[in-house]
C-alpha cells in the first residue's frame, strides 16, 4: 500500500469494522485519523426511557438549543442562530412499512463543511424494536471533560438495523457514485420513548463533495446490499430524505487562509502534519480577553463533536501525496458554544492565528 493511500471507506468495509470492534475485548481504540482521539467504546443494549417528551414545533425558535436539544443543552450558554433550516412538519419525511423518518432541523457550515442535524424516528409497528445498536464510551471516561461522552452512538450493526448516512454525488463519479460523509449519530434518551426516537448527528462531508452540492439522509439496511454501476456491492438504502438547501453561515478566517472558524466548524489546512492527531490544543479567544477551550488532550478536554482529517499532495492534488508538499486537513464540528463577532484569533497548539 502507498504513502497514505487507505482503501475506499464503503458501508460494507464499515460495518464489519464495527462489528469486529464489538466482539473484540475492551481496549483504547487510538488510530491515525480517529475521529474521537482516546475513545474509548462498548456496544451495549441500552434501555429507552419511557414518557420522554414529545416534540412540539412551534415557528421557528430563536436559539440554536431548540434545534439541537442533545448537542446544545439549555446550561450552555445558547448562541443566536438565524441560520438552521427547519421544514414545516410533515414536509421532509419518509416511510416504509416499519418506520418512518423526519428532518427536525439542519445546519451546515459551508465554510467549514461541518453539519449538524436532528430528525425523529417513529416505529410504526409500535413494538419497542430499535432499528439500530448503541455504543457507549466506557464509564470512567464518561464526563470526563469529552462533550459526546454521556451521548449513546447510534449504529447498524445486526441484518434489519440500519446505518445513519449523509451522502452526496460526488464530484470523482469514476470511484462510485455517492461521496460519504464521516458522521456520528446520538440518541436523545431524554426525549426518546420505546417507539420515538429522537437523534442528532454531526457530519462532515469527504473531499468529493462540491460547494452546495444537495446533501442527502440515507438509512442504509445492514444485510440487504445492491452492485452499483461501478460493479461495487453496497448496502441498499432502506430510507432516504434529501436535506433542504443550507443557509450560508458567517465564519472567519486566518490571513493565510489555513484557518476557517465559524459557530460549528472549525478548519485546520497545516503541511506535513497530521491535524486531527496532532491538534492537541485549540483555544478560540475573543476580545474581552476570555477564552473558550475546544480541544485540550493533556487534560482530556474535548468540545468537539465530530472531527475528520486527510492529507494530500499539494502538486497533484492527489490523495497518495507521493510527488510534493503534504497539505493535512483537519475539520471539526464544534459543540462548544461562542458568539462569532466577539471573537479576535484561535490558538493552535501555542501558536495564534488572528481571525478576521
Amino acid at each position: 500500500m502507498k504513502k497514505n493511500q487507505f482503501p475506499e471507506m464503503t458501508p460494507t468495509f464499515d460495518q464489519r469494522v464495527r462489528q469486529t470492534l464489538q466482539n473484540l475485548p475492551e481496549q483504547q481504540r487510538q488510530t491515525r485519523r480517529n475521529p474521537f482521539k482516546l475513545m474509548i467504546t462498548v456496544g451495549i443494549a441500552a434501555a429507552l426511557s419511557i414518557g420522554g417528551t414529545a416534540f412540539a414545533a412551534s415557528g421557528i425558535p430563536e436559539q440554536i438549543g431548540q434545534h439541537f436539544k442533545l448537542f446544545f443543552q439549555p446550561s450552555q450558554e445558547k448562541l443566536v442562530d438565524d441560520y438552521a433550516v427547519t421544514p414545516e412538519p410533515g414536509t421532509l419525511l419518509a416511510e416504509n412499512e416499519k418506520y418512518s423518518v423526519e428532518i427536525d432541523s439542519v445546519l451546515f457550515d459551508s465554510s467549514a463543511k461541518t453539519g449538524i442535524i436532528s430528525l425523529h424516528m417513529h416505529n410504526k409497528k409500535e413494538d419497542g424494536v430499535m432499528p439500530f445498536s448503541l455504543s457507549r464510551i466506557l464509564p470512567e471516561f464518561q464526563g470526563a471533560g469529552l462533550l459526546y461522552s454521556n451521548f449513546a452512538e447510534c449504529y447498524g450493526s445486526n441484518d434489519g438495523e440500519y446505518a445513519f448516512e449523509v451522502l452526496y454525488d460526488s464530484t470523482t463519479p469514476e470511484f462510485g457514485e455517492d461521496g460519504f460523509s464521516g458522521s456520528k449519530f446520538y440518541l436523545d434518551e431524554a426525549r426518546s420513548t420505546e417507539n420515538d426516537y429522537y437523534i442528532e448527528g454531526a457530519f462532515i462531508p469527504g473531499r468529493d463533495y462540491a460547494p452546495d452540492g444537495a446533501l442527502r439522509l440515507e438509512l442504509l439496511e445492514i444485510g440487504t446490499f445492491y452492485i452499483d454501476n461501478h460493479g461495487v456491492q453496497r448496502l441498499a438504502s432502506a430510507l432516504t430524505v434529501t436535506l433542504p438547501q443550507p443557509k450560508a453561515m458567517p465564519s472567519l478566517s486566518s490571513a493565510d487562509g489555513n484557518v476557517t472558524l465559524s459557530q460549528i466548524g472549525l478548519y485546520v489546512r497545516m503541511e506535513n502534519c497530521c491535524v486531527v492527531d496532532d491538534l492537541d490544543i485549540a483555544i478560540v479567544k475573543l476580545k474581552d480577553g476570555t477564552e473558550i477551550v475546544l480541544l485540550d488532550e493533556e487534560n482530556g478536554i474535548n468540545n468537539s463533536l465530530y472531527a475528520y482529517g486527510y492529507s494530500f499532495d499539494e502538486n497533484t492534488g492527489d490523495e497518495e501525496a507521493e510527488y510534493g508538499p503534504v497539505s493535512d486537513i483537519g475539520i471539526y464540528v464544534l459543540g462548544k458554544p461562542f458568539v462569532l463577532e466577539n471573537v479576535s484569533a484561535i490558538s493552535l497548539n501555542g501558536t495564534e492565528y488572528p481571525l478576521s
